[in-house]
């Protein structure tokens, strides 16, 4: 039998013998949550881990809340019905308390666990800890992002070109945040011929109903000379962007004849200062968020509490690179943000959780995985 940690809800099992049915039974899955620290430094994190999680409007997304604050939602959709996150150890040191709750709304529904006709969250498992958080000593101050795989361009996203050709391009590696040394090649080519290197970007706004369309960007990368076998190469650093698929054309006589692409991955361009009393202005800058639904809504937290979320759609007035500015909030001593991927938008109305933190991206997260940003302010006396 597969994993038993599946989607929730019924499940039937057959028995079969040569090909025949002999008997045939039902189980019903029930969700649950698993803790695997109960005591953890500040600034670390506590590892949280849901299992037959379901796909059902009702039964596909669970509220966290850390002091009564709800601040994302896990959901087990895309792995079978278990899902991972990773629930940051913010301040003060001392006991807190997490908690998971269910409802399609997006938002905890209170009577989970007295008066639900879906019946407590977890059935007769655990759906409430208390933690503890302990002082350390270390330098905490600092930002960091998740490890990035290597992923590769989608054609989805390319635009049309002008011309049919045996001409190729390509580069690599074909990810990479902005700085990444890449070699761009393109062979069977016109030779000794000059080639017009095209960055493209993507431009639009669905709010003002502007759509969202390739557009190229010839200031970008260089031009360069093919060689008598109609091949050349070059190295380029890629720029500080908007995330996704990058397409590069290759125009030659004034005819875009090969196409490649370049996945930008998020990094984190500007984090400043690192402390301050009360009411400084922490500034934020991240590159290589991308224009696509799935990724365009990064959402920052703040101490465990959700603050608002960002737009990673490109155009003249960010070129690419998203600004944020916050004030210091707290106490004296270590503050935490950490801004997460969401869904932003569905197909269905319902369940309505898409400008939320996914605290489950880890594992959950739709068409193409993506990292979270993390950084640490101390807040200091005036």
């Amino acid at each position: 039998m597969d994993d038993p940690r599946r989607l929730r809800g019924a499940h039937k099992i057959e028995l079969q013998q040569d090909g025949e049915t002999i008997d045939r039974a039902e189980i019903e899955i029930t969700p649950w949550f698993e803790l695997q620290e109960e005591s953890v430094p500040l600034g670390g994190t506590f590892t949280f881990k849901g299992y037959g999680l379901g796909p059902n409007v009702v039964t596909n997304n669970y509220q966290v809340s850390w002091d009564n604050s709800t601040f994302g939602f896990m959901t087990g959709v895309m792995n079978r019905g278990t899902a991972t996150a990773e629930i940051r150890a913010v301040g003060p040191p001392g006991k807190h308390t997490l908690e998971v709750w269910r409802n399609y709304r997006g938002i905890p529904y209170l009577q989970n666990n007295t008066q639900s006709p879906y019946g407590e969250v977890c059935g007769d498992r655990q759906s409430r800890w208390t933690v503890e958080v302990t002082d350390t000593e270390e330098d905490l101050a600092g930002c960091w992002m998740d490890e990035q795989f290597e992923e590769k361009p989608m054609e989805l996203h390319y635009p049309e070109l002008d011309a049919e050709s045996d001409a190729t391009l390509e580069v690599t590696p074909t990810s990479g945040q902005a700085g990444t040394q890449a070699f761009i090649t393109g062979e069977q080519f016109p030779p000794n011929e000059t080639v017009d290197l095209i960055w493209y970007r993507h431009e639009g706004h669905r709010v003002k109903g502007i759509p969202i369309t390739p557009e190229a960007h010839r200031d970008v990368l260089p031009t360069v000379q093919t060689d008598a076998n109609g091949r050349f190469q070059v190295e380029v650093e890629i720029p500080p962007e908007e995330g996704s698929t990058r397409p590069i054309t290759a125009e030659v006589g004034g005819q875009e004849i090969a196409v490649t692409g370049f996945v930008v991955q998020p990094r984190i361009e500007k984090f400043t200062p690192h402390e301050g009393p009360v009411g400084s202005t922490i500034e934020i800058e991240l590159s290589g968020v991308g224009w696509t639904m799935y990724e365009n809504g990064p959402f920052l937290v703040y101490d465990n509490k959700p603050l608002g979320y960002a737009c990673g759609t490109s155009g003249d007035d960010k070129g690419g690179v998203i600004k944020l500015d916050i004030p210091a909030a707290g106490e004296p001593g270590y503050h935490f943000i950490d801004i997460y991927p969401t869904i932003y938008e569905m197909q269905e109305d319902e369940p309505n959780f898409e400008i939320f933190p996914h605290l489950s991206y880890l594992d959950n997260h739709p068409v193409r995985p993506l990292p979270a940003s993390h950084f640490v302010f101390e807040v200091t006396e005036e």
